[in-house]
């Protein structure tokens, strides 16, 4: 069992180490792109730094959600702190909807009063972004990420690479045709795709408050699976949702075939949870075994009527 534990406690620290140096790294740039965007007045410049801080934040919550899953649950938060990720994310969205709101009202004020911008650095200034997000992107990469905090950062990382590189040709054509409406076009387009970007995290994170079943797994698919196993003759009651973004659960209630004993009936049980979690990545379960259907059991509600 040691040698499992030792692995799965270096896959922790690769992700921890590719996230503190992917956000250092971006943290750094951000600050360094906004005072070169505040002091040229590019407001393209501002928007991608806007847009990175973004990045910054949800790196922030991808690191704070792998040290918080380690912490063991308490008798008040007995699921412990897995879903502190889903309610950063929250909070980052929010933040992005009202940075894209600002920005968006300057965008629309500068494309009817347009004021004149150093495309040269914008230029460069984008394209040294194109290597640092790419360069992040890589590390992210790096820490073998298994889960989707690490992907979705990952993928922000890469977004961030194509708006820069978009920038860049921005800045190039300011530079060679004096087209200083393209600034503003541009941290417009940027306002637009934030709003989208936060637009997409809200509706995540509210499938997951809501207790949505993920995305990824068919709980008919699952329903089938259990069913099919030898010693089950039905399944009911299922229900599936996200502890937080890549950690799901499930419950339901099993009914067994045969005349089986307590002991047989748990080892059914702890082989079914085995299989869900081979199958369908769901490593917690909790499966109710009955000999029969609950809802053939009369309550007591309904004794007392007759």
């Amino acid at each position: 069992m040691k040698p499992s534990v030792s692995s799965e406690s270096e896959l922790d620290h690769a992700k921890l180490r590719a996230l503190v140096l992917a956000l250092a790294i971006n943290a750094a740039f951000a600050a360094a792109e906004a005072t070169v965007g505040f002091a040229s007045r590019s407001l393209a410049l501002v928007s991608d730094a806007a847009h990175n801080t973004s990045d910054v934040i949800a790196l922030g919550i991808a690191l704070l959600a792998v040290k918080f899953s380690a912490k063991p649950p308490t008798r008040k938060l007995t699921y412990g702190f897995q879903r502190t990720e889903v309610l950063g994310a929250q909070v980052n969205s929010l933040l992005l909807v009202g940075a894209a709101a600002l920005i968006g009202a300057e965008a629309i004020r500068r494309l009817f009063e347009p004021p004149p911008v150093p495309g040269l650095v914008v230029a460069v200034t984008a394209a040294i972004g194109v290597v640092v997000n790419a360069s992040s992107a890589v590390v992210v990469v790096s820490g073998r990420r298994t889960d989707l905090n690490m992907k979705a950062a990952a993928l922000n990382l890469l977004a961030d690479v194509a708006f820069s590189t978009v920038t860049v040709i921005s800045g190039v054509a300011i530079s060679l045709w004096r087209i200083y409406r393209l600034d503003a076009a541009l941290a417009l387009l940027i306002a637009l795709v934030m709003c989208l970007a936060a637009g997409r995290i809200l509706w995540e994170v509210t499938h997951v408050l809501l207790e949505g079943a993920p995305r990824h797994i068919d709980v008919t698919e699952v329903e089938d699976f259990i069913r099919s196993q030898p010693a089950v003759t039905s399944v009911h009651h299922v229900h599936i949702w996200n502890l937080s973004s890549d950690n799901p659960a499930l419950s339901g209630h099993v009914v067994l075939s045969g005349d089986v004993s307590l002991h047989e009936a748990q080892n059914e049980r702890n082989r079914l949870s085995s299989l869900l979690a081979e199958r369908f990545g769901i490593r917690h379960s909790t499966l109710e075994v009955e000999c029969h259907p609950c809802e053939e059991q009369p309550s007591p509600a309904s004794k007392a009527a007759e």
